[in-house]
């Protein structure tokens, strides 16, 4: 029989699928991990379960669809896996540590960017909603077939989670992309040449070797570009 899944209320429970058996009938079952799914968006939260079900490996999946549920149930059960929101991370605070484990943090960001990003400390890596659904399932089951039992600093790093906290690649030399940054900061021409001591026609100068180099148009277009990447996004709406 599957291993039932159970669900804080809203959203009702999803029964969850193991991967069969291999080799002998008498073999020991595979100890099955608990996962928690806290992710606001009920497309993307979905979406997860589904993968986790598909993935080959048991998994008993828990949802939840608001920080006051996701508060429950960590103090309630000792989870192994914990996919959760920004957002659910910023309500929840301290309760979210009584229990700690492995944890990835869902977000609609591309890349990490340079804005804050609640639960980044102590998260093992972050999942994009953008995502392909190989790569998605390749994180997931890498964290969750990890060894330690939560995010260690001294000990984690290198793997496939640990990768996906690296900014975007930006095609500048490091002038430029210190020019950049602070475009992305709100800063104009003279504010910039002030704190990188340049000229103002040096700044000048870069900025529009960067709107070439990033293929942008015009002035206003590259002030949203750079705003856009240090939020974590693609540098224009279309990616």
């Amino acid at each position: 029989m599957p291993a039932p899944v159970r669900s804080s209320s809203p959203p009702r429970a999803t029964p969850a699928r193991r991967a069969p058996g291999k080799g002998a009938q008498k073999s020991t079952p595979a100890r099955v991990s608990q996962v928690l799914v806290a992710v606001d968006k009920a497309l993307v939260r979905h979406g997860l379960v589904r993968l986790l079900e598909t993935s080959g490996k048991p998994f008993d999946i828990h949802v939840s669809a608001h920080a006051r549920s996701t508060r429950e149930c960590v103090r309630e059960t000792p989870f192994d896996l914990l996919l959760i929101d920004p957002a659910q991370v910023r309500e929840i605070g301290a309760a979210l540590h009584v229990s700690p484990c492995k944890t990835v943090l869902v977000t609609a960001r591309d890349h990490v960017g340079m804005a804050p990003l609640p639960g980044r400390m102590t998260a093992c890596g972050m999942l994009s909603e953008s995502d392909a659904e190989a790569s998605a399932r390749k994180l997931l089951l890498t964290v969750a077939e990890c060894t330690l039992a939560c995010f260690e600093r001294d000990r984690c790093g290198g793997c496939l989670a640990q990768r996906t906290w690296q900014q975007a690649h930006l095609p500048l030399s490091p002038r430029e992309r210190e020019v950049f940054l602070h475009i992305g900061a709100g800063a104009g021409p003279a504010k910039i040449a002030r704190d990188l001591a340049l000229s103002v026609k040096t700044v000048e100068s870069h900025r529009e070797k960067i709107k070439h180099k990033l293929g942008l148009d015009s002035a206003a277009a590259l002030q949203c570009a750079a705003l856009r990447w240090r939020q974590g996004y693609a540098l224009t709406e279309e990616g």
